[in-house]
């Protein structure tokens, strides 16, 4: 990535715990896809602190996990989660 990303602590924080919750339902067997779980494209450059071009580069580059639908781009939260902390770790 060329630009910083710009994630606040609570953000961060917000994104760890849900990841935990996560984690409890799959060992649990109770894991379900719901509309919490995806989030717009324009809200997630927000979180990143990026433009829209940008995130079209990210999707150029392979760096984030995304899904197409009726022109409208989509991310799930817990394959975004993995794909920045595989960013961070480079």
């Amino acid at each position: 990535m060329n630009k910083k990303l710009n994630l606040s602590m609570n953000a961060l924080e917000q994104w760890r715990h849900e990841q935990r919750e996560l984690h409890r339902q799959l060992l649990k067997g109770n894991f379900v896809l719901d509309e919490t779980m995806i989030v717009h494209e324009s809200t997630l450059a927000k979180l990143l602190g990026v433009g829209e071009h940008t995130m079209r580069n990210y999707r150029a580059q392979h760096l984030l996990h995304y899904i197409k639908l009726r022109s409208q781009v989509f991310y799930i939260k817990p394959l975004v989660f993995l794909d920045l902390l595989d960013l961070c770790q480079k």
